[in-house]
């Protein structure tokens, strides 16, 4: 089949073809069934008349009796078919028959059937060793065969029919929605025509395909969209960049050269473009020094050219450095270029590309940043004592007050204790009241006080790192609560805890802090359960954790927990100053690290902070 035969006209061979196949084996097989089946079909027809006679005729055949071998055969004269029939004795001699018997040398023939013309003769031996001859005309079998003929005929011409109609059908279903989407492929080849569509009714698999080629349209339109539109945005940016943005082949032929690099050199993109190397613009002192750099870089000689600019950007290396950049009108910038390799799709390399960017503000700028550092570093060097000075005061300042604050406290609380012991029998309920509610106001000030001092105390006290063991520093820690865990159903989960750098004083203040919230706000519960256990270590920082199931915070006011005097509990459910989480934060910022926690209103409080990880197992670790 022609390679360049059309679809349809392959598909009107390949049917035609198969219906002259059809035809042809139809025509061979009924020659074939003539041919093979006439001598059969003959013998079926004759046999029961010679069984007839071979049955009526032993008598006569055994007494040679003439006349009743003739009334047998004339019993055959019924059927009009039956021309000839003759009996011959062994020694050859006619005992009866009718047609024409007289042929003694047609006696002669074998037994079996003879065909010849429209005519079929059969040999038969009869007893006694005498023969029947019978001749009979196959005009019914040649009708047969004529109804045959017939069939056959009426058979191709259905045949015919059906494969016009099959044309006729495959023309409409496959033929010409293929050839449509044929020419609307060769229009998207030829043409890039990607709005071509194709109809697409029904549920074959031509329709599918036809589906399918119209929704590859739409997604080749949609990207080819998205490509123009990409096209048309990168040279936007590439147009509006700050940096020059130039690129070559790989053997240094320019192949674009966008605004600022037209800006910065002073060159258009029509001088440039397709004519120049970037070694145009290079002073020839810095390539040569460059290509001696390089050369003793790699160990093999540079050429002082284009080589100069991509032998490391080839080999995959960073290559970025400033260079000296000699405008068209000849005055030169420093220029900071950045050189990549270009690969296709494919990744394929295809050239180079450069960023270069104008350092003269950027120098200008440096230059004034440093004559300026040099005075705010000597500015800064003044605040920071100044505000040293100002913290130490501050720290004095709170001691001293704090210090102050105790003396008159404990007289007010003395002379209320005395007023109590010596007029308190005098006096009535409600003054009774109000001497208990001063001691009791008197003795949270001196609660406060001390919290204060303490407070301040841990940013005036020098730290002694040392290796601290976390696990027994907790377990000195629990032992000194257990006043305030006394009756109550508490659930103790100590996990493996890390040792680490850190004030062993200090860092007990932390942990009793944190332990005592955890029991103060875990009261209300039934059964309390406190874990203290620690996170994997990160950045050598051993991050450690307090998690209780008590009333929790909102974390909406998180920010304010590790302030001074910031409390998120009233005081009449739970006793405090509000210091606590304050020296805990300050503690662990002086040790290098931070505090935080997480919680949820009802659900619990989980507070963690980090620590450097000891690095060895003994020694008093200073530093």
């Amino acid at each position: 089949m022609p390679s360049k035969m059309s679809i349809r006209h392959k598909l009107a061979f390949i049917l035609w073809g198969s219906a002259l196949a059809a035809y042809a084996i139809a025509g061979v097989a009924l020659a074939v069934f003539q041919n093979l089946t006439l001598e059969r079909r003959a013998r079926q027809a004759m046999e029961p008349y010679a069984q007839f006679v071979f049955v009526g005729t032993d008598a006569a055949v055994a007494f040679e009796d003439p006349v009743r071998a003739k009334e047998i055969l004339d019993s055959l004269r019924a059927n009009p078919l039956i021309t000839d029939a003759a009996i011959v004795l062994e020694d050859g001699r006619l005992l009866a028959g009718f047609g024409d018997p007289s042929d003694a040398a047609l006696f002669n023939k074998p037994d079996g059937i003879h065909l010849q013309g429209g005519m079929a003769e059969l040999w038969q031996p009869l007893t006694h060793g005498a023969r029947l001859r019978l001749a009979m005309k196959l005009e019914q079998l040649g009708d047969e065969t004529h109804r045959i003929l017939w069939f056959f005929g009426a058979g191709a011409f259905v045949l015919t029919a059906i494969t016009l109609g099959q044309l006729a059908v495959l023309k409409k279903t496959i033929i010409t929605p293929m050839t449509t989407l044929a020419a609307a492929a060769e229009s998207v080849r030829t043409r890039a025509d990607y709005d071509q569509q194709v109809p697409a009714a029904g549920d074959d698999e031509v329709a599918q395909l036809g589906r399918s080629f119209n929704a590859m349209m739409a997604a080749i339109r949609a990207r080819d969209r998205e490509l123009r539109e990409l096209a048309l945005f990168q040279q936007t940016l590439v147009d509006s960049a700050a940096y020059g943005i130039i690129s070559s082949d790989p053997e240094g032929n320019v192949t674009s050269f966008n605004r600022a690099a037209e800006q910065l050199l002073g060159y258009g993109a029509e001088e440039i473009v397709g004519r120049q190397s970037p070694t145009l613009w290079h002073d020839p002192q810095e390539v040569a020094q460059r290509a001696r750099q390089l050369s003793e870089e790699f160990g093999e000689p540079i050429d002082p050219g284009f080589s100069v600019f991509t032998t490391r950007a080839g080999r995959g290396l960073p290559e970025e450095r400033e260079w000296t950049f000699i405008r068209k009108d000849g005055t030169r910038v420093p220029v900071l270029l950045s050189i990549s390799v270009l690969n296709d799709e494919n990744g394929k390399f295809t050239g180079f590309v450069g960023l270069a960017y104008d350092r003269t503000e950027r120098k200008q700028a440096e230059e004034e940043i440093r004559n300026l550092n040099k005075g705010l570093e000597q500015r800064v060097a003044e605040r920071t004592s100044q505000l040293e000075a100002a913290n130490r005061e501050l720290e004095a300042f709170a001691y001293s007050v704090s210090h102050d604050l105790r003396a008159p406290l404990r007289h007010v609380d003395g002379f209320i204790e005395l007023l109590q012991k010596h007029a308190g029998p005098t006096l009535n309920e409600e003054c009774r009241h109000y001497m208990a509610n001063i001691s009791d106001s008197a003795q949270k000030m001196g609660q406060l006080i001390d919290d204060l001092l303490a407070f301040s105390r841990t940013g005036r006290q020098q730290i002694s790192f040392r290796p601290v063991d976390l696990g027994k520093l907790v377990r000195l820690v629990i032992h000194d609560l257990e006043l305030d865990a006394a009756g109550r159903d508490i659930h103790w989960s100590i996990g493996d805890l890390p040792r680490v750098e850190a004030d062993d004083a200090m860092l007990r203040i932390v942990m009793s802090n944190l332990i005592s919230n955890a029991l103060k706000f875990t009261r209300s519960r039934s059964q309390a359960r406190i874990e203290i256990g620690s996170l994997p270590v990160k950045n050598d920082l051993s991050t450690i954790f307090v998690r209780d199931n008590g009333v929790g915070f909102d974390m909406a006011y998180g920010d304010k927990l590790f302030g001074v005097f910031q409390r998120l509990h009233r005081s009449d459910e739970f006793e405090g100053t509000g210091i606590g989480l304050a020296t805990v934060r300050r503690i662990i910022t002086r040790h290098g690290g931070r505090a935080w926690a997480e919680s949820r209103l009802d659900n619990g409080a989980t507070f963690y902070f980090e620590l450097p990880r000891t690095t060895n197992g003994g020694g008093d670790g200073r530093r």
